[in-house]
């Protein structure tokens, strides 16, 4: 409910000059339904609305002598108010969007990371690859690079699906060992440096 204030001339002219008293007058006059409009834009956020009527009367005294005539009192408070709802909510806009950007920026850094963590391991499965002896090197570029099924790999060897499939583990098994041995070389010659 929005209630009009209908001053003097002479209380018109005192809001002009900022006199505290008439200042106070509007104040009580207006904040609860200022307020009120805050909370339904703002969706009940009484802080917000809050501190948008604070900015919202701090225009007001600012701006009181460019008030035409009394009759403009209330057009010109709500539309102090409209103006500082914009303000927020085109700064609410931009938080959101530097937010976006910034979490773009770290996605994009958390990628970069992401790709060197696999070059790097990459780089120690091919390391680890060359200290495997020829058959279980041959094994593996058949299984893995080549993705030739086992069935066929233990026909072009000559054994078993089980034998092939038990050499696969034993390659995996000493892949891994051999890569953690690696990494364990590399960074430890990386401190020395």
């Amino acid at each position: 409910m929005v209630v009009i204030v209908i001053l003097s001339d002479k209380e018109f002219s005192l809001l002009k000059k900022r006199d505290r008293t008439v200042l106070a007058r509007v104040y009580r006059h207006y904040a609860d339904s200022i307020t009120t409009y805050f909370m339904g834009k703002t969706f009940w956020n009484a802080d917000v609305a809050e501190d948008l009527l604070q900015e919202t009367f701090h225009a007001i005294i600012t701006s009181a002598p460019r008030i035409k005539t009394p009759r403009h009192l209330q057009f010109f408070i709500f539309s102090i108010a409209r103006n500082k709802l914009a303000d927020y909510q085109r700064s609410l806009f931009r938080q959101k969007d530097r937010f976006h950007r910034l979490k773009e920026e770290v996605d994009i850094e958390n990628d970069i990371v992401e790709t060197i963590e696999q070059k790097q391991k990459l780089l120690l499965l091919k390391l680890a690859r060359e200290t495997l002896n020829p058959l279980y090197r041959e094994i593996y570029d058949l299984y893995y690079v080549n993705d030739t099924g086992i069935a066929e790999i233990a026909a072009i060897y000559k054994k078993t699906y089980k034998a092939v499939d038990n050499i696969l583990v034993r390659i995996r098994k000493a892949l891994k060992k051999e890569m953690k041995r690696c990494a364990k070389d590399f960074f430890n010659d990386n401190e020395d440096e």
